[in-house]
């Protein structure tokens, strides 16, 4: 049965209840014009012509000229003869509200069959290129011909719908596992599992240990008749070799429990329906409380309360004090409203009243994971090393000797290397996971126009469209803007864009994939290999010499029975065997010199990160900076603390923009300028950027004219002469500028920054082009400190990159000194290579013994052989040198890769370090000679003086006797 329904057929007077979505609007006008406030901040306001109390508000869109609102509210009382009118304002703080447009749609358009489209707005009048999206169902749109709703089904069921993609997936935006890295997922979880309770059964017993049978048990009493009778009555004990790694499976357990625990959020987050797992959500009156701080800062800043202040504070002024102070409120007043609107602007950017906050994302849990499950493998392998044992030991007494060769648990040892193994394999597989963002389509079934018009927001290269190119029910993608479409999940196979796109047809759970942040080969695969190499070998010797602080030096390979041993010295002696440890002054280097090393890798992490040309400039940037010695003692290293209220989506990169297909974008930036001192000498700069001092008279002359204030001119870098860029300075003010790429060749790049690396800023990196009035554009290449957005950027110096250099390899060489200082006094100390009480056993119990030196008789009785801990602290040593030498080399060829001149500056850097020890041994033994020298020869004046002294005193007092003696005989 068909139903008709006309408009004359409903009654005049009925009451209908519509149902509005305000979807979003197009092209809106920027009404906050001025740089620092942004773009508009948009809201509707949707009510019935003529009758109050119907009206309607969305929430508001701050900085936002395309917005998307999504807004759904009912419409009640409506009747045929009505009109919805729409108001669209922009918010301001402090002020009245600005129109951006309205329009009107009448009742008798849509009450029938409903309404979805866009609707020009209309300002002053006239109509703007703003469009408003919004759709309408009424209680009389159910009713229409079922053969229309069916046709109208057949185009794409997710395009009935307010949005495009699945809600939990939309919102989500975050990373995902891809199916089959999520299937590697489990397996790593597994391992992980399956290794925990294996280690802690595996080391619960000792690997290698001697079992000695009842005739060498009692081989004291049958073989040592020079010891004393309590002495042969002991018996030979069985004894095991243990690790000196104290505790030497909490640290295991506590990587791997974690690893375990990481690996499940993982593996949770990334089902479906778990996405928001440990996500944290806080409710409240967002915009109610943002308005009461609003009024509640207006008020504190009321200018009646400032003026009382100014008054009060004016009866103890002068007349300049006045107006100087005058002059500073007002400057005052003027940067706190404009910070205060910023602020209040960031604060109430989001569109909704729930806050989420999720404490870890399942990327960054994989990361701890990896971590974890490194270590747990490392410390499993020293595990397995220390605690098994080849060498055997010996008991001697008279000219008898009992070996004791130690048996070996493979049971125990195979499963410890199953654990390794399974370790390494987790690692693997948790490399092996391929992050995606993903975007979920609503519907199982879209045709072939729904999957035309999903590629149309796409480039050539597959990278999303620039937002003001996005269609409003794309809006979502502007979340992965700059990021490459990898796969389109559909029909149950990932398809590659370009056969995706192709396809006339999608069925089942549609799923867009898109490219995330960088692998770690990308990030760890920088152009300077052979800095790369010294944070490689910096890392491994760190890791070796911490391990040489813990491990034992020496080990406990013999005793021998001397005569008249009593038992109770037997029995000290006995407990000795297989007794390993360091003395108490081995190992306290090498742990400082660890942390030396340690040190010294972070700061060539952070040189990578803030000087590689992956991460700053490009390579001919680089190239250039290194080619020139002036620009490498001036290069500083900058760091980007934070920025309010940029552009997200513009990170100043242009190799980005030519991937993506975009244009290049318009943003706020200082440029070089010179200041003349005369406006009649150069062509005045844009107003926007020109800065001019208020005209004002000389001091101490009234009838003087005005000074002229100081002018900038723009200049470029392509052409003029650089001995006068020395006078370039950045300008007071930033202007709108072009992002342009760079020169690829080193030679024009050199020339573009030559004498523009300052100390100040950071090595000009960014290419600018700079629209002149006149026509005459103008290309420079600047710092990324000039670089403002549309906001504020906070920066921070750390410091030349040269002293970092210096300072990393001061680390290196600080560690290679500790270490040898600890392995001289191994080898040279007369305890070093000895256990000479019990406080130096590390692995075992032990009662009473004390040797006083290796020399000395009481160093008889024991036989002692080395162990691990010197070998790790050699390689450490070695590592340390040689990442000093790769550190140097790398700082000296930055940006030059010739391989003759590597294999040479290798050759200089060996040599330079010869140099160097030669030089440093010579100075140390010409100050001692100095200072001995110094020291016999004051010594020597200071008995010469005395002799001098006493010669002299004798001779006064022989003059005095021959006096007295003249005197006696004249009288």
């Amino acid at each position: 049965m068909e139903l008709h329904h006309s408009i004359r057929s409903i009654a005049p007077d009925a009451k209908h209840t519509l149902k509005l979505t305000i979807v979003g609007a197009t092209k809106l006008r920027n009404a906050d014009f001025k740089p620092t406030f942004g773009e508009s901040d948009p809201y509707v306001v949707c009510e019935i012509k003529g009758k109050k109390g119907t009206s309607k508000k969305t929430p508001t869109k701050w900085n936002e000229l395309n917005p998307v609102w999504d807004y759904v509210t009912e419409i009640e009382n409506f009747c045929i003869g009505d009109t919805l009118l729409f108001n669209v304002w922009d918010k301001d703080i402090g002020k009245p509200d600005d129109f951006l447009g309205s329009c009107e749609l009448r009742g008798e358009t849509f009450l029938e069959h409903g309404f979805k489209g866009n609707l020009p707005l209309i300002e002053k009048g006239k109509e703007t290129e703003a469009m408003l999206n919004i759709e309408i169902v009424t209680p009389l749109q159910g009713t229409r011909d079922s053969d229309t709703v069916n046709n109208y089904r057949d185009i794409d069921e997710s395009f009935l719908t307010r949005g495009i993609f699945d809600e939990e997936w939309e919102h989500h935006g975050a990373s995902r596992l891809t199916r089959s890295s999520l299937n590697t997922q489990y397996w790593a979880l597994g391992f992980c599992i399956i290794s925990l309770p294996v280690v802690i059964w595996a080391s619960s017993n000792s690997l290698s240990c001697v079992y000695l049978n009842e005739h060498e048990t009692g081989f004291l009493e049958k073989s040592c008749p020079n010891i004393a009778e309590s002495a042969r009555a002991l018996p030979v004990p069985d004894f095991c070799w243990k690790p000196c790694m104290q505790n030497r499976t909490l640290a295991i357990r506590f990587y791997l429990l974690l690893a375990m625990v990481m690996q499940a959020i993982v593996v949770i987050s990334n089902h479906k329906g778990c996405n928001r797992w440990a996500q944290v959500t806080i409710t409240s009156d967002f915009y109610h409380k943002m308005d009461e701080i609003d009024d509640l800062l207006e008020q504190e800043m009321d200018q009646d309360k400032i003026a009382e202040h100014k008054k009060e504070v004016a009866d103890n002024m002068g007349r300049m004090q006045r107006f100087v102070f005058q002059k500073f409120m007002t400057q005052v007043m003027v940067h706190a409203r404009t910070l205060k609107n910023s602020l209040m602007a960031k604060a109430r950017k989001s569109s909704s009243t729930n806050t989420g906050m999720t404490f870890l994302q399942a990327r960054y849990a994989l990361q701890v994971a990896r971590i974890c499950v490194f270590l747990a493998a490392l410390m499993v392998g020293f595990l397995a090393s220390t605690s098994y044992s080849m060498y055997s030991s010996f008991l001697r007494c008279s000219s008898k000797t009992l070996t004791l060769t130690p048996s070996t648990s493979w049971f125990h040892l195979s499963a410890l290397a199953l654990v390794a193994g399974l370790l390494v394999l987790t690692l693997y597989l948790q490399l092996c996971g391929k992050w995606t963002a993903q975007f979920k389509l609503q519907g199982d079934r879209h045709n072939r126009q729904s999957i035309k018009e999903l590629k149309k927001q796409f480039t050539k290269k597959y990278y999303v469209q620039h937002w003001k190119a996005l269609s409003s029910k794309y809006k979502a993608l502007q979340s992965v803007h700059f990021k490459e479409l990898l796969w389109v999940e559909h029909d149950k196979y990932m398809d590659p864009p370009d056969g995706a796109f192709g396809c006339k047809e999608w069925r089942g759970e549609v799923v867009l994939h898109f490219k995330v942040g960088r692998s770690l080969r990308d990030l760890l695969w920088i152009d300077n290999k052979h800095r790369l190499a010294a944070v490689v070998i910096l890392f491994v010797g760190a890791v070796a010499l911490n391990a040489a602080s813990h491990q034992c030096w020496t080990c406990v390979r013999g005793i021998t029975a001397k005569e008249h041993v009593t038992g109770t010295q037997m029995e000290q002696l006995l407990l000795l065997l297989g007794a390993c440890g360091r003395h108490s002054g081995v190992g306290p280097s090498c742990q400082i010199a660890a942390v030396a090393m340690l040190i010294a890798w972070v700061q060539q992490m952070l040189v990578i990160w803030l000087s590689d040309a992956k991460f700053r400039g490009g390579h001919s940037v680089q190239s250039a900076v290194s080619a020139n010695e002036e620009h490498r003692q001036h290069h500083q290293l900058w760091l980007r603390l934070c920025s309010i209220n940029t552009d997200a989506e513009v990170n100043y990169d242009p190799a980005k923009f030519q991937e993506a297909g975009a244009a290049m974008p318009e943003f706020y930036c200082h440029t070089w300028v010179q200041v003349a001192a005369s406006t009649t000498q150069a062509v005045k700069s844009q107003p926007s950027t020109s800065s001019t001092a208020s005209p004002g008279k000389r001091k101490g002359s009234k009838g003087d004219a005005p000074a002229p204030a100081p002018t900038e001119i723009v200049t470029n870098c392509v052409d003029g002469s650089t001995s006068s860029r020395a006078s370039w300075c950045r300008s007071k003010l930033p202007r709108l500028v072009e992002l342009q790429e760079a020169p690829q060749d080193a030679e024009t790049v050199s020339a573009y920054i030559k004498g523009l690396v300052r100390d100040e800023y950071g090595p000009p990196s960014v290419c600018i082009r700079i629209r002149d009035e006149s026509g005459d554009d103008k290309t420079q290449m600047v710092p990324p400190q000039f670089v403002g957005g549309h906001g504020v950027g906070v920066w921070m110096n750390l410091g030349p990159k040269l002293g970092w250099e210096k300072l990393s390899a001061g680390c290196g060489f600080v560690a290679f000194c500790l270490a040898l200082c600890d392995l001289a006094y191994y080898l040279l100390s007369p305890r070093g290579m000895i256990l000479s009480r019990c406080n130096d056993v590390l692995n075992d119990r032990c009662e009473d013994f004390h040797i006083k030196s290796k020399w000395h008789h009481s160093a008889d009785q024991l036989e002692f052989r080395s162990s691990s801990g010197c070998a790790l602290a050699c390689f450490g040593a070695a590592c340390a040198l040689a990442a000093c030498l790769c550190m140097r080399v790398a700082s000296i060829m930055e940006g030059r890769y010739a391989p003759v001149q590597v294999v040479s500056e290798y050759g200089k850097a060996i040599l330079s370090t010869f140099t160097f020890w030669f030089e440093f041994i010579r100075f140390v033994f010409e100050s001692l000679w100095q200072c001995l020298s110094e020291r016999v020869r004051s010594q020597f004046c200071a008995q010469a003086q005395a002799d001098d002294n006493d010669t002299e005193i004798g001779l006064l007092a022989a003059d005095s006797v021959e006096m007295s003696d003249g005197n006696a005989t004249d009288r």
